[in-house]
């Protein structure tokens, strides 16, 4: 899990790195190695992913994004981003 807030820790910089940057929090070498480092993270933790998210009781039907099954279905009618009725 130290990766995982690692890594949130490094997205609530990037979304604020200019403000950061601004007032000399975060140098200027370490704003250009965030991008690199996020990605890093994101690699490492990808294949942990299906642990992480069982740790967090995250259940899997929330997960689900149903433009991720078939876009042209998704879109072919105006669901105005609705996920009820979607078929996991």
């Amino acid at each position: 899990m130290a990766k995982v807030f690692v890594l949130f820790a490094a997205e609530v910089i990037n979304r604020d790195l200019s403000f950061f940057l601004v007032n000399g929090v975060v140098s200027n070498k370490a704003a250009q190695n965030l991008g690199i480092q996020r990605n890093k993270l994101i690699k490492d933790i990808a294949s942990e992913v299906d642990g992480i998210l069982d740790c967090l009781n995250i259940p899997k039907h929330a997960l689900y994004a149903p433009i991720a099954a078939d876009y042209v279905l998704y879109n072919a009618s105006p669901n105005y981003g609705e996920v009820v009725g979607a078929k996991m």
